[in-house]
């Protein structure tokens, strides 16, 4: 599965595709600091998973992913955020999953087991 990481802070950025890359079983297709340019880069990432920040100036996280989910219904959107009190929003728009920063590689590990798991079935 192939994925990408949108976050407008750039030592977080790097955390994620550090946890991506370390743990194997994705594929990072880009990584962008804006949404709107991952929104407008879509067709050459088609990714099957955004790790997706909430707060961003200009386009919001929130905002990103349901434009994403219009170009493609089948991705999968984990949002990452520092922010605990957004958990209730991001079910709302049927989220894979939700990770809080600074994320702990063991829960990433976790999100990427079900991530696999819901493309096999």
């Amino acid at each position: 599965m192939k994925a990408i990481v949108i976050d407008d802070e750039n030592p977080a950025l790097v955390h994620m595709q550090r946890l991506i890359e370390r743990d194997g079983r994705l594929e990072v297709a880009g990584t962008f600091t804006q949404a709107q340019d991952a929104i407008d880069q879509w067709q050459l990432c088609m990714a099957d998973v955004v790790f997706l920040d909430i707060e961003m100036p200009g386009l919001c996280g929130l905002e990103a992913g349901e434009r994403l989910a219009q170009l493609d219904p089948d991705v999968h959107i984990v949002y990452v955020t520092a922010y605990g009190h957004y958990a209730l929003e991001v079910f709302k728009q049927n989220a894979q999953n939700y990770l809080l920063k600074p994320v702990d590689p063991e829960r990433f590990s976790d999100t990427v087991t079900n991530l696999l798991s819901c493309k096999h079935k």
